[in-house]
This record gives structure tokens, C-alpha cells and sequence, in this order.
């Protein structure tokens, strides 16, 4: 899922998500190939550079401390807000 975000550029998002699988252990239980690893990998890097290790720290500390429920809200709550259809001017 915080993969999804990272494409979008959604990177606060996905740095959060990030953290609350990561504590929620789900990184370790996620049976990835090969080459997914590598692209998993390489996407926890993109997000840290671009967001600097301050802030993906900040946002992954964030994640890593919400409850279930809570990790469930925020996710669909982000969802929700990238497929908001765009006004017309």
C-alpha cells in the first residue's frame, strides 16, 4: 500500500504507511520475490531522499505508532483524498 503512495508522490503518506506496517510487522511476513525486494527497497530509499531522513523518520514514527484502527482510517482517508475528482475552474 505505502508503495502505491510513493508512485503517486504522495510521499508523507507513504512514509506514514511505511512505519505503521513496518511495526505492525508486516514487512517481515510479506513473502517477496527477488526482484520485488530490490523494488521495495528502492522505494523506501526514493522516499527517504526525497523527504529527507528528518521528516521519513517523523512520518514513519507517526505510522509506527497508530493502532490498527487508526493506520485503516488514514489509509482510506488518503485514498479518498487522491481520487477526488478536480474542480473546473
Amino acid at each position: 500500500m505505502f508503495a502505491i503512495f510513493e508512485s503517486l508522490g504522495d510521499d508523507e503518506v507513504a512514509a506514514t504507511l511505511y512505519g505503521a506496517l513496518d511495526a505492525a510487522g508486516v514487512m517481515c511476513a510479506l513473502p517477496l520475490e527477488p526482484g520485488n525486494a530490490d523494488d521495495f527497497d528502492q522505494a523506501v530509499q526514493r522516499l527517504a531522499s526525497r523527504l529527507g531522513d528528518h521528516r521519513f523518520k517523523e512520518a514513519a514514527e507517526q505510522g509506527r505508532a497508530m493502532r490498527d484502527e487508526e493506520v485503516v482510517r488514514y489509509a482510506l482517508g488518503a485514498i479518498a483524498g487522491a481520487t477526488k475528482p478536480t474542480e473546473a475552474p
